[in-house]
């Protein structure tokens, strides 16, 4: 009797089939998150595509929300943002070291110093790129921007930055090359404070490659840095309410 379907078919659609393309598919993403890929260069590009790809969809599938619920763009943001994180961890198994809590003081302090400098060679502070004087913010929404810069957007670049493009541009690049290529984009994408964003990410990127910090320590400190300015920020606006 003639098989009731042809091999090509069998092996895609029936059980048997299926069990191949999910171990298939399994592999895959198993090279994908393996540090020591034997195939580091499709490793190290598939990275690179990603993080390029969920670089916009907090941006696209977060104004969808905001729009959709009568929100602000950057609370969308905040919605879509934890869960791009995820998938970013999924992606790509962290390489760091064990974060210990005798680490944290030192992470903290690496943050605040150099904000402090920022502080000190700034005038008025402003909230974004756009020059909105924060004291003419309404205070849900800069506690909105205090929860995103504080602690959602550091540890979202410092896994999709200097974790996956870093990484991924390091396995086509020399380590000095890729840090520079990858700090000179942070810096672009920070328009109105490209030096101090170079420098900060030059600085992090050197740690994540050179001193095996991982992802969550990084944000502690780039936390710490983002933390120091809004806080300071905060009191600028009490004292002119005051004025």
């Amino acid at each position: 009797m003639a098989e009731a379907y042809p091999a090509q078919v069998r092996e895609t659609c029936l059980p048997h089939g299926n069990i191949r393309l999910k171990k298939k598919l399994s592999d895959i993403f198993l090279s994908l998150r393996d540090p020591n890929s034997p195939r580091p260069k499709w490793q190290g590009l598939s990275w690179i595509i990603i993080a390029f790809l969920l670089t916009g969809v907090p941006v696209i599938v977060g104004r969808g929300i905001a729009a959709h619920y009568h929100l602000s763009g950057d609370m969308g943001k905040t919605i879509v943002l934890p869960f791009v994180i995820l998938i970013l961890f999924a992606l790509q198994k962290e390489q760091g070291r064990e974060i210990m809590a005798r680490h944290i003081p030192a992470l903290l302090l690496a943050g605040i110093a150099p904000a402090a400098l920022w502080i000190a060679m700034q005038g008025e502070f402003s909230l974004d790129e756009n020059g909105v004087v924060l004291s003419e913010v309404p205070w849900l929404v800069f506690a909105n921007y205090l929860l995103n810069s504080i602690v959602i957007v550091p540890v979202y670049e410092e896994k999709i930055v200097r974790g996956l493009l870093l990484r991924g541009a390091a396995a086509f690049l020399s380590r000095p090359l890729a840090i520079f290529a990858t700090s000179a984009l942070f810096a672009y994408a920070h328009k109105g404070d490209e030096i101090s964003s170079f420098l900060f990410a030059i600085v992090l990127a050197y740690l994540a490659l050179y001193r095996n910090m991982g992802a969550i320590e990084r944000a502690i400190i780039h936390g710490s840095y983002n933390a120091t300015i809004a806080f300071a920020a905060a009191i600028h606006i009490v004292f002119m309410m005051k004025a």
